[in-house]
């Protein structure tokens, strides 16, 4: 599917979601709680892993993905 870059903007998280992710372009979410996050446009929310004090991936509806460093 490809890689989901989530970025932080004047508190609003954005993400360019690639083609076949059933969301495609970009997508804005607003924050609910420390880990939680609501997609704008439709209202869906977004739920963080966290591992050790680090947050590790996302799960989005029926979607879960990890975090990748480079």
């Amino acid at each position: 599917m490809g890689t989901i870059e989530l970025k932080a903007v004047n508190a609003r998280l954005i993400a360019d979601v690639p083609e076949g992710a059933g969301t495609e372009g970009r997508v804005e979410f607003l924050p609910q709680s420390e880990l939680q996050v609501q997609e704008r446009r439709t209202g869906r929310l977004m739920d963080f892993t966290v591992e050790d004090g680090q947050v590790t991936g996302f799960k989005f509806r029926d979607f879960e993905a990890k975090r990748v460093d480079e």
